[in-house]
């Protein structure tokens, strides 16, 4: 009887994903640069926040109605007054401040969703700009170029003391005076934060700052 040889199983190879965001460093060039690697959200991801919101609030709130009643019909049966349990569920003013409170919480999502996100950002040493691509939900993106001089402070900044990654905080001069804060590099670990942060002194010196801790 002959037998065939087995082959060596071998694991199937496991996709690994991409990483969602991803650091560049070209020491010739003097550039450092970064990009998300994620797709900017679209409108309709802010309306489905928003109904969450807004269905959140109903179910937080129409619990509350409905112990109110059967307190308030309780207490009127203790005192042998006359009252109609659930009598004004009709009316459209009993309802208005339960759906204008749900409203307003998905307005407030909505609107927070459609706030200018940065994608990709790079730091030149040749041309002495820092270059930031920004976002926003059914817009195309808006590409700023900023001169090293406009360029106030960066600081790496995590959001908890025990956190392990964090983002660069970077305070801007616009050309009509005013100053302005943008986070960079969402998620970055801590290491590659502290390791670019010690390139970036080479060009805006004492403006880097320590790394800072937002709960401390």
């Amino acid at each position: 009887m002959n037998t065939m040889p087995r082959r060596p199983y071998r694991r199937p190879a496991i996709a690994t994903p991409p990483p969602t965001q991803s650091w560049h460093f070209d020491a010739n060039a003097g550039v450092l640069r970064w990009a998300s690697g994620g797709e900017a959200s679209g409108l309709g991801g802010g309306a489905a926040l928003a109904l969450l919101g807004a269905a959140f609030v109903l179910a937080c709130v129409l619990p509350c109605f409905l112990i109110t009643e059967v307190l308030l019909a309780a207490v009127a049966a203790l005192r042998h007054t006359p009252y109609t349990a659930f009598g004004g569920w009709s009316e459209p003013l009993y309802w208005l401040p339960v759906l204008g409170t749900a409203a307003m919480a998905a307005l407030l999502i909505f609107t927070l969703s459609l706030a200018a996100t940065i994608e990709a950002c790079e730091f030149d040493a040749r041309s002495q700009t820092l270059t930031y691509t920004e976002t926003r939900p059914g817009r195309r993106p808006r590409i700023n170029i900023v001169p090293l001089g406009a360029v106030l402070s960066v600081r790496p900044r995590l959001m908890r003391s025990h956190a392990t990654d964090g983002d660069f905080a970077v305070t801007l001069r616009q050309p009509n005076g005013r100053t302005v804060e943008i986070s960079l590099a969402r998620g970055t670990p801590l290491a590659t934060l502290r390791s670019h942060a010690q390139w970036l002194k080479t060009l805006l010196a004492d403006r880097v700052e320590p790394t800072l801790q937002l709960d401390l």
